[in-house]
């Protein structure tokens, strides 16, 4: 899913964010060239963690997203 470049913004992720949590079958998010920020970065973040059910995302696109170096910390914890 290509939704890079689209305007969405990190409260735009938290609703994406919500929509996916019960993702079975998406394995590419592309979110390139957005305003995502650390709030969106730390959105995805909280998803990509979560253990039950377990994300079957392998590709995720954040490039020109403007994120900082905490939205960067949260995905790597």
């Amino acid at each position: 899913l290509d939704l890079g470049h689209t305007g969405l913004s990190s409260d735009g992720v938290r609703h994406l964010v919500r929509g996916l949590r019960r993702n079975r079958c998406l394995e590419r998010l592309g979110l390139a060239r957005n305003e995502i920020r650390d709030l969106g970065a730390r959105s995805l973040a909280a998803l990509l963690g979560q253990s039950s059910p377990a994300p079957v995302l392998q590709e995720l696109d954040l490039s020109h997203c403007s994120i900082g170096d905490d939205g960067l910390w949260a995905m790597y914890e």
